[in-house]
């Protein structure tokens, strides 16, 4: 996966899908942010805490679309 996007920018989604990441708890993976670049141009951030899900999307050039 490689992108490039403004830093602002993904500060914003950052911040927005960071409500979704859980603070305490014994499985790694609720910590944690999945991005995703499309082929259509969006980078798509996504976050869960098992009881909310909250995801963003943003423009972004996508070079080599992936998820990480």
């Amino acid at each position: 996966m490689e992108f490039e996007i403004s830093k602002q920018k993904i500060l914003q989604a950052v911040n927005i899908v960071k409500q979704g990441v859980a603070n305490r708890t014994t499985n790694p993976i609720l910590k944690t942010i999945l991005f995703e670049a499309t082929e259509e141009g969006w980078l798509i951030l996504r976050a869960t805490n098992n009881v909310i899900d909250v995801s963003a999307q943003v423009r972004a050039n996508i070079k080599k679309p992936g998820r990480v």
